[in-house]
């Protein structure tokens, strides 16, 4: 009972024991439930589609609108009557108004007066000058009130008319023939002259041509053609004479020669038999002395044919020279006889007046174009204007805002200094911008006074920063419009800069979509929808707005297609 007791107790305590086991093996994880238990929960794709737009960066800044710098005046030329000193006889001061018409300055007696106009003085103006700076003078002689007609761009006699009285109205006599002028229409007369001489030269010449020759000069012509002949006569009886010394020479030579060929065989001949051992005159052995003697005739006989060899060949020369000299000696008398018989000719033959015709119609035509140049010149010659006597300002008046010179002083380059001539618009760009711009590059001007934007031009960006009185940092920027309109003068205006576009739609996406591979290509991820992507290379572009230009190198890819930029954490 007792052994049942304790077995009951055993089995009950191995209950307890092995619920307690399960109860605690509930509780403890192996580290591979611990691992799939951390994993997080498969992640969601997050795209956009794929657009297509166009694409342009812009630089966004603003300008002020107003007066432009001060502008420095100095004379533009010389002034009426070249004076030898730049002396300034008259001056006005700082804080004085210019207005249209009136004087800025005067220098040695002259004016140097203002006229509204765009077109910088560039020439002096004279009567007949054609172009837009007569237009302009004109224009501001119509609006000063002593223009009558309609400003074109000739300058006609009432030009001058016009100009006479505003000079006058301002105190100063009109410039009238210059120095230049004057040279040129002396020189003008001075063709005529010459011309009208040449004209008279050429009728009298040919008339006494056509009168013919008088009986003296036919008398020495006929003398000098029968003079030629005689000449001709005597040279051919001296040729013949030089001739037949030359080959009487070479004869003499040849000869002399033949007995030097016949001496010298000879002389060789008793030589070799004498070498023999045999004297030739004697037959017998020959002694030393006679050895030497034998031996010098025949050396004598070889000079001797060498001589005679000289001889010939210098005989020879002479004669082809004498030849020559004779042929040439014929052929000049031959020209002479020629020469004279032509003369003859010339004077006994019928006048032939063509070319004197000629030169009479050249000098005719000559004269008529002497005169016509000198009537034009005539008719251009009156009052003009010096370059240094006016100045064009694209805006009056304007304030004197400094003077270089004064009364009794010299002027040298610029005189004074004034503002208000002209409008400009300047701001200033970001160094990070300042590359992107140029000079000459078109911008958009907007304000909410204009009813649309204006198109303006970059004229001045400056290369360095912190200069025209800009913050640190920023680039100078200038801009000018071909008319500013009155509103905005005094504005702060925003100017907007296109600096890229990509001239058309294009496909876009933004530059989240854009991953690199190893091998430095580009590529997007495209959700195909159905849980699985795919990968398309392409090669970016221009980027603006947070997009990016692309080009599909390999792949498919369409405008909507979704394109991956991120992943989002599942629940």
């Amino acid at each position: 009972m007792r052994r049942g007791i304790i077995l009951s107790v055993v089995l009950v305590g191995l209950v307890i024991a092995a619920g307690a086991g399960w109860l605690v093996g509930r509780g403890i994880r192996s580290p591979a439930e611990i691992a799939a238990q951390a994993e997080p929960p498969e992640a969601s794709l997050i795209t956009v589609a794929v657009e297509r737009v166009e694409l342009t960066a812009d630089v966004i800044t603003r300008a002020d609108v107003g007066f432009d710098e001060p502008a420095s005046l100095s004379l533009g030329g010389a002034l009426g009557g070249n004076p030898t000193a730049l002396v300034v006889t008259a001056a006005p001061e700082v804080g004085d108004e210019l207005v249209e018409g009136s004087a800025a300055l005067e220098v040695a007696g002259r004016p140097v007066l203002v006229l509204q106009g765009d077109i910088p003085v560039f020439r002096d103006l004279r009567p007949g000058a054609e172009g837009v700076d007569v237009f302009q003078l004109e224009e501001a002689l119509v609006r000063l009130g002593y223009f009558p007609g309609v400003a074109d761009e000739l300058w006609e006699e009432e030009t001058g008319v016009a100009v006479d009285a505003w000079y006058t109205a301002a105190g100063f006599r009109p410039n009238g023939l210059s120095d230049n002028e004057k040279a040129a229409l002396d020189s003008a007369r001075s063709r005529v002259r010459a011309a009208s001489e040449n004209l008279q030269t050429s009728r009298e010449a040919r008339d006494e041509f056509a009168e013919g020759p008088s009986a003296l000069d036919l008398l020495a012509a006929e003398s000098a053609v029968q003079s030629a002949n005689e000449q001709l006569i005597f040279a051919k009886l001296g040729v013949d004479e030089q001739l037949e010394a030359a080959a009487s020479a070479v004869r003499s030579a040849e000869l002399a020669r033949q007995q030097a060929v016949r001496d010298h065989q000879s002389s060789e001949e008793r030589w070799q038999l004498a070498q023999s051992g045999i004297h030739p005159d004697t037959g017998q052995p020959p002694t030393a002395l006679e050895l030497q003697l034998l031996l010098s005739e025949y050396e004598q006989a070889m000079e001797a044919l060498r001589r005679t060899d000289q001889a010939l060949t210098q005989a020879r020369i002479d004669q082809v020279s004498t030849e020559v000299r004779a042929a040439a000696s014929v052929r000049s008398a031959e020209e002479q006889v020629l020469q004279a018989e032509q003369r003859l000719a010339d004077l006994i033959a019928p006048a032939d007046l063509s070319d004197f015709n000629r030169q009479i119609r050249d000098a005719s035509e000559e004269l008529s174009d002497a005169q016509d140049a000198l009537a034009t010149l005539e008719s251009e010659l009156g009052t003009w204007i010096p370059a240094g006597e006016l100045i064009f300002l694209k805006r009056l008046p304007v304030r004197i805002d400094r003077m270089t010179v004064s009364r009794g002083g010299f002027v040298a380059g610029s005189f004074m200094t004034v503002t208000g001539s002209e409008l400009a618009i300047r701001g200033s760009v970001s160094e990070r911008d300042a590359p992107l711009i140029s000079e000459g590059a078109d911008v958009l001007i907007e304000d909410p006074s204009l009813e649309a934007p204006i198109v303006g031009t970059v004229t001045v960006i400056a290369e360095q920063a912190n200069t025209n009185g800009v913050g640190a940092g920023r680039h100078y920027l200038q801009i000018s419009v071909a008319e500013v309109p009155e509103e905005l003068v005094g504005r702060n205006v925003k100017i907007v800069l296109p600096v890229s576009s990509t001239q058309g739609q294009v496909l876009a996406v933004p530059a989240a979509a854009l991953s690199a591979t190893a091998d430095g290509s580009t590529r997007v991820e495209v959700d195909q929808g159905d849980g699985t992507t795919r990968f398309v290379e392409v090669e970016p572009g221009l980027a603006a707005g947070g997009l990016v230009e692309i080009t599909v190198l390999e792949g498919d890819l369409e405008e909507g297609d979704r394109v991956v930029v991120g992943y989002a954490a599942g629940e």
